[in-house]
């Protein structure tokens, strides 16, 4: 995944994010122990991939990264924090900080994506 970058030059050199399209293979050659925040935002992009969306990274003028800048496909852009668990209070300061340096930056909405609010969207996907 590339960089959110007015650059084209900037965005092809910085590094990419790479993501699993099949999260059971991921685990299956994982060596080590299991990151449930990382196998939750590799869940975001595949479900925002599912959606249509364009994504890239974004990183702030200070260097603070935000997981996902998301362009549906009707147009409307989001930035999004993909966060298994933000009950350290650590934690949720800095993805908010992240957060709220980009909205400033790129003038987007953006929120924190928990796993908690993204099993209710799903639930409620399903519902429609």
């Amino acid at each position: 995944m590339p960089l959110h970058e007015a650059s084209p030059r900037k965005a092809e050199t910085a590094p990419k994010k790479i993501y699993g399209v099949d999260p059971g293979l991921v685990a299956a050659f994982r060596m080590g122990a299991e990151d449930l925040g990382q196998r939750f935002e590799n869940l975001v992009y595949l479900d925002l991939r599912r959606q249509g969306c364009e994504i890239a990274y974004y990183l702030t003028g200070s260097r603070r990264s935000v997981d996902f800048v998301a362009r549906y496909p009707d147009g409307r852009q989001e930035l999004i924090q993909a966060c298994w668990d933000v009950r350290d209070p650590a934690t949720l300061i800095r993805e908010q900080e992240a957060l709220d340096e980009a909205k400033r930056e790129l003038g987007l909405e953006g929120r924190i994506l928990t796993m908690a609010a993204y099993l209710e969207e799903q639930a409620g996907a399903g519902q429609a």
